[in-house]
C-alpha cells in the first residue's frame, strides 16, 4: 500500500518509464454530492500497486504520471473513475485505451464487464467477496486489497489481446476516435446552470412553472455543490416540481406539500423565494417542448433503418447498438442535425449505402 509522499515520487518515477499503466479507483458516494476517492489500484508490466489516497492531501506526483503522454492508460469503462479523479487530480488519464469500448469494437458485446473481459482473455474467474466494501475505512484486510489489486492486475493482457484483435479487424482508429470522446472534460464537468436538463416531465408544466422549475434545479445543484450533499438531501425531484407549480410561495404553501418535509419547507424557504423572485427568463418560454409524435411515415423509415443497421452490424460483427440507438435514428428521422451517425467512425461502420440513405432521410425531413 503506498501511503507516503515518497513511495508515491517513487513509484509515479518508475510507471513514467513504462509502455502502460493500468488505472482502477475505489470511492464512495453515499452521503456527498461529490464521490469520495478512496483508493487507486495501478499495474504495469513489473507490479501492482494500491494508493491510498486517504493518506494525502496533494497527488501532483500522480497527476504528473497521468498526464505523460507518452504512457498508456488503460480503463475499463472509466466515466466513473474520470469523474472521481477529475476533482482530485486536475486532469484525466491519456492517452486513453478503454477495455470496455476496445471489445465493443472487437465484437465482444458492448458493455461486458471487466471480470468477463479478464476470464475470456486469461482464464481467471475474479471472486466477487468485496463488493460491498467500505473503501475509505482503515486498515483494509489483505484480502480487500488482493481483490482490488485483481481490478487492475489483468488489464496488461486485455490490453495486448485487445490491440491485436482492433490492428486484425482494422478497427485501432474507430477505438481511438471513442476514446478522445471519453477523454474530454467536459463530459464530467457538472455545470449546475445545466442541471435542469436532466429533469423529465417538465413538460407537463405550464411555461411559468417550467421556468420555475428550471430555476430551482440550477439552486438545488449549486447548494448540493456547496453543500458537498446529494441533491436529493436539499429537495427530491418530486417535490422540485410541485414547488415549480405553486402560484405564490410562502409557509403554509411549502409545508403543504407531501413530498417535502417541514424541517425542509422551513430551510429553504427563503431562498427558494429569492430564487422565483429573482428570475430573469422570459414567463412565457417552452423549456422541456413536447415532443411531436413521429408520423406514420416516419415510423416506418425508423423501423426499416432500424432492420438495415442490424443487419449491417451482423455482418461486421459488431452489437447493432453500439453503432446507432433507436434514438439516434429517430434523430435523423426527425430532421435533427449533427447527427453522429454519418460521421467518424459510424459512417464507416454503416458504410457508403446505409450513410447515403441516412443523409437522404435527413434531406427529406428538412424540406
Amino acid at each position: 500500500m503506498i501511503s507516503t509522499a515518497n513511495e508515491l515520487q517513487a513509484l509515479c518515477l518508475t510507471l513514467s518509464r513504462k509502455e502502460w499503466v493500468g488505472i482502477d479507483t475505489e470511492f464512495l458516494r453515499i452521503r456527498t454530492y461529490y464521490p469520495k476517492l478512496c483508493l487507486i489500484q495501478i499495474s504495469s508490466s513489473s507490479g501492482v500497486w494500491c494508493v491510498d489516497v486517504t493518506a494525502f492531501k496533494r497527488l501532483d506526483a500522480l497527476s504528473e504520471l497521468i498526464n505523460n503522454q507518452k504512457v498508456m492508460k488503460i480503463l475499463h469503462a472509466p466515466d466513473q473513475d474520470f469523474e472521481v479523479l477529475l476533482p482530485r487530480l486536475k486532469a484525466l488519464p491519456t492517452p486513453l485505451f478503454d477495455t470496455q469500448a476496445a471489445a465493443a469494437f472487437c465484437g465482444m458485446g458492448d458493455q461486458v464487464s471487466y471480470a468477463s473481459l479478464v476470464e475470456q482473455v486469461t482464464g481467471v474467474v475474479l471472486e466477487k467477496a468485496h463488493t460491498r466494501t467500505d473503501w475509505c475505512r482503515r486498515p483494509l484486510s489483505d484480502a480487500q486489497i488482493g481483490y482490488a489489486e485483481d481490478d487492475v492486475r489483468y488489464l496488461g493482457d486485455i490490453y495486448h489481446y485487445l490491440e491485436k484483435r482492433l490492428e486484425q479487424t482494422g478497427r485501432r482508429e474507430w477505438a481511438e476516435e471513442q476514446f478522445a470522446l471519453l477523454s474530454r472534460q467536459e463530459r464530467y464537468f457538472l455545470d449546475p446552470e445545466l442541471a435542469w436538463k436532466r429533469l423529465g416531465r417538465g413538460n407537463s408544466l405550464s411555461p411559468v412553472a417550467q421556468q420555475r422549475l428550471k430555476a430551482l434545479a440550477v439552486w438545488r445543484e449549486k447548494t448540493a455543490q456547496d453543500q458537498n450533499i446529494p441533491r436529493e438531501w436539499v429537495i427530491k425531484d418530486v417535490a422540485l416540481m410541485a414547488v415549480a407549480r405553486l402560484e405564490s410561495i410562502d409557509s403554509s404553501s411549502l409545508e403543504n406539500i407531501n413530498e417535502l418535509s417541514s424541517g425542509q419547507a422551513r430551510r429553504w424557504l427563503n431562498p427558494i423565494q429569492k430564487v422565483i423572485s429573482t428570475m430573469d427568463v422570459p414567463q412565457n418560454e417552452v423549456v422541456w417542448p413536447r415532443e411531436r409524435p413521429m408520423t406514420r411515415v416516419q415510423s416506418d423509415h425508423c423501423k426499416k433503418m432500424m432492420k438495415k443497421i442490424r443487419e449491417r452490424a451482423k455482418t461486421i460483427g459488431m452489437s447493432a447498438s453500439l453503432i446507432a440507438t433507436r434514438k439516434d435514428v429517430e434523430a435523423v428521422v426527425r430532421g435533427e442535425r449533427g447527427s453522429p451517425l454519418v460521421t467518424g467512425w459510424r459512417r464507416k461502420a454503416l458504410g457508403d449505402s446505409l450513410t447515403e440513405e441516412l443523409e437522404s432521410l435527413l434531406g427529406l425531413s428538412g424540406r
